[in-house]
């Protein structure tokens, strides 16, 4: 076996020093932590945000390979330490404005006597022992001031097996030698190709029995087993952390290397319900709990929906942060749930009405502004119980100063209520929700009647109805199919549909019925 060996040398004077970093900001929040600034010092860097030297950052999460030089004219001879660190931009509390840790590296400072780059006139290697300068192996290259990528066979012909160290340096013209750079390999003879059938597994957890005695696991002998799921046992295991181990035996006799995993396992839990007891919310700054603003309930395992105003008097014109917690009947806190919002100097929108009512076969949703400004869209939102919103189109804002007048067609409602709601998005991110209007699609009695339900190859629909229409639409809303013009009862063929639940939507000037068909073949 040989081993090829690949350096880089070069000669270089040092006035300043370029130093390549990374830099991370840690997140423990779902807002995103940009780094903006650095700051460094040399020996010393005095308090955050106090250093001298200072070096702005395109604002990122991650800084990756940052260059930057460091001024040393002024340092004297000898080892010295580089400070480093990063702050960090908008975030959200509690982790706005944090400074990182201070990250330090050493380096080594000595005025070079003359300013010519020299060249490297000779390489050589030996392994293990020094042979003395200029007496090891040569390597052959062409000279130059920087030689780099160079590869070469070192001799390992009688080396024994096992770690050696390969040792390299170079000569330049001055008649001066680099430091010695090395490496570690490790040699081992080829001792056949056979591969060996794994005929045995077994498995303990914390204590080794001893190879062969532990638990055994269910195989098919194979030269390679992978992808094996096997049920360990810890019926008698303690809760807590433990350490599964697992190992093989082949063939020969061999036992393979013993692999292992951490697991943790849970001790018995209680199903006793707790009660929320409190809530309480703060803005942008944490007074400590039980010290922010009460937000009063009744005692209940789960308070969904609920609804609070919260006092915002006294904020100042930007984005801020509102956060809410509970406590439990054991006296646990719950972690901050939060959101952000923006108080303008001037209100971006003034919505003077937000309506919407059927017509027809569809309904109709409209707004009227009296004043717009920065606005980015309208998302329209409909839900089918009130609580759960899904986008269902988008409105681009006139932005106009006198305000604008807006219609929006939704044109499958759901059978029974739809609620919708406005969305305002403005151009920095910020958006609000306008109020939410309810449109009640249930008739009293739809003089209509669809048979067989289920339906396997058609259906057939009784009606007194004349000029009507009828639509099909699938469980998720999407139209499959629309008849027009129909003037007396109908025979529909639904073979080709897959099975499942879709709703039947007939369509007349005087109103619209909804009835679910379930085609089962």
């Amino acid at each position: 076996m040989k081993k090829i060996a690949s350096m880089h040398f070069t000669c270089i004077k040092v006035f300043s020093i370029i130093f390549f970093m990374q830099f991370v900001f840690t997140q423990q929040t779902n807002a995103q932590q940009n780094i903006d600034s650095l700051e460094f010092g040399i020996d010393n860097i005095g308090a955050f945000g106090q250093a001298v030297n200072k070096i702005p950052v395109t604002p990122a999460p991650v800084v990756n390979a940052f260059p930057f030089n460091v001024n040393i004219s002024s340092v004297s001879n000898g080892i010295h330490t580089l400070y480093v660190r990063t702050h960090s931009t908008t975030t959200s509390p509690p982790m706005q404005g944090y400074w990182s840790e201070t990250n330090y590296t050493y380096f080594y400072k000595q005025n070079n006597v003359t300013a010519t780059v020299s060249t490297v006139q000779k390489v050589e290697y030996f392994i293990d022992t020094d042979p003395g300068i200029g007496s090891a192996i040569n390597i052959p290259i062409t000279p130059a001031t920087q030689v780099s990528g160079i590869s070469f066979n070192p001799n390992i012909g009688a080396l024994s097996n096992g770690f050696h160290v390969l040792f390299i340096r170079s000569l330049d013209a001055n008649g001066k030698w680099s430091i010695t750079n090395y490496q570690y390999f490790y040699k081992q003879n080829n001792v056949g190709a056979t591969v060996s059938t794994v005929s045995k597994m077994e498995y303990f957890i914390d204590t080794d029995p001893g190879a062969g005695n532990a638990q055994p696991i269910t195989i098919s002998p194979a030269t390679n087993i992978s992808g094996l799921s096997f049920n360990a046992d810890i019926s008698s295991v303690a809760a807590g952390f433990h350490v599964i181990f697992i190992r093989s035996l082949d063939a020969n006799g061999k036992w393979s290397i013993t692999n292992y995993a951490y697991f943790f396992k849970a001790g018995p839990q209680t199903a006793t319900a707790v009660n929320i007891i409190k809530i309480e919310y703060y803005i942008d700054t944490d007074p400590g709990y039980f010290n922010a603003q009460d937000i009063p309930v009744t005692a209940a395992p789960d308070i969904a929906n609920k609804s609070f105003a919260a006092n915002i008097t006294g904020l100042s014109v930007g984005l801020h942060y509102l956060n809410v917690r509970s406590l439990d009947s054991r006296n646990k806190w719950s972690l901050n749930a939060f959101d952000t919002f923006r108080i303008a100097s001037t209100l971006p929108l003034r919505l003077l009405n937000f309506s919407a009512a059927a017509a027809n076969t569809f309904v109709n949703v409209t707004w009227q502004t009296t004043f717009e400004q920065n606005l980015k869209t309208f998302e329209i939102e409909h839900s089918a119980d009130g609580i759960t919103f899904t986008k269902i189109g988008n409105v681009i804002p006139v932005n106009n100063p006198s305000g604008s007048a807006y219609v929006f067609k939704h044109f499958y409602p759901v059978p029974g209520a739809n609620f919708y709601r406005l969305k305002i998005i403005e151009l920095d991110g910020a958006y609000s929700y306008s109020n939410i209007k309810l449109v009640d699609l249930k008739s009293s009695q739809p003089p209509v009647t669809i048979y067989p339900d289920p339906a396997d190859k058609y259906f057939m629909v009784k009606t007194d109805l004349q000029n009507f229409s009828l639509d099909i639409i699938a469980a998720d809303g999407k139209l499959i199919r629309t008849l027009q013009h129909i003037n007396t009862n109908l025979t529909v063929d639904v073979s080709g549909l897959p099975s499942g639940l879709y709703n039947i939507r007939i369509n007349s000037k005087s109103k619209i019925t909804n009835t679910f068909l379930i085609v089962k073949h």
